[in-house]
């Protein structure tokens, strides 16, 4: 009995790793995703209107950053709800 409930202590820790790095992943590729559309947006706006275009790495860096705390913050939410059950 004892062997049982160690493997499913197992199997739900694993279940939620997986869980908590599905909803990373969901939601750092959803934040990034709306970010670089509208960059890109933005600069085929202005090769449009014939200005040239630059890659600004500044922005980008803060893209990144913007899709990792959002995504920590799912999953710290994640977590908190797990607590709650």
């Amino acid at each position: 009995m004892n062997n049982d409930i160690g493997h499913l202590a197992q199997t739900f820790a694993q279940t939620k790793g997986r869980a908590a790095a599905k909803t990373f992943v969901q939601t750092f590729l959803s934040l990034i995703s709306v970010t670089v559309i509208m960059y890109l947006a933005g600069m085929q706006d202005r090769f449009l209107q014939g200005e040239s275009i630059t890659l600004d790495v500044d922005y980008l860096q803060g893209a990144l950053l913007a899709g990792i705390y959002g995504a920590v913050a799912a999953v710290l939410s994640l977590a908190m709800n797990w607590t709650k059950d």
